[in-house]
């Protein structure tokens, strides 16, 4: 008897499974509505229209697709745009004629050289840091004078400086 039950649930699941695909075939193939006989539905021949509807002579025509205007315009405001680094033009966002709005950015610049002079600051950032800090530690040991200190010191404010000026020079590569 404890055989039978679990024979029983492994070949119930498949048999349901088939019976549900059975009912859903019967169904979607319409074998359970209402059929319509075979045979003619009344209709006017032609193309049906209420009594009063407009109708239109279609004709074809060649018409401009392009429509010469002559003319000028002017912005209201004079417009100068520089780029405040040289470099090269690497993506052009808007075209002669195009609206643009205030603050639109309109052209990027190629900014890998900014980028690697960024990388080259930070180093040294990190290179005057580690110096700045082993002069303060020596410092502080009475190990070292004051003005090694004070020249570590400012070599780390002149390197935080710079990284600071080429995080700025890096904003100038998109023109808004």
């Amino acid at each position: 008897m404890k055989t039978f039950i679990p024979t029983l649930k492994k070949t119930l699941k498949p048999l349901l499974g088939l019976a549900g695909l059975a009912i859903v075939v019967v169904w979607s193939g319409g074998f359970l509505g209402d059929k319509t006989a075979p045979g003619t539905l009344d209709a006017e021949t032609g193309f049906p229209l209420p009594k009063d509807a407009e109708t239109f002579q279609v004709e074809i025509q060649t018409v401009p697709t392009r429509v010469d205007v002559v003319g000028t315009t002017a912005s209201e405001e004079k417009i100068n745009l520089s780029a405040r680094i040289p470099a090269y033009v690497s993506e052009v966002f808007a075209s002669a004629g195009d609206r643009v709005t205030k603050g639109q950015v309109l052209v990027t610049l190629d900014d890998r050289d900014i980028r690697q002079q960024l990388a080259a600051a930070e180093a040294q950032l990190n290179q005057a840091r580690t110096e700045y800090d082993r002069a303060k530690g020596l410092y502080e040991k009475e190990a070292t004078t004051q003005q090694a200190l004070t020249a570590a010191e400012s070599m780390f404010h002149a390197a935080q400086a710079q990284v600071e000026q080429d995080k700025v020079m890096l904003t100038y590569a998109q023109k808004t």
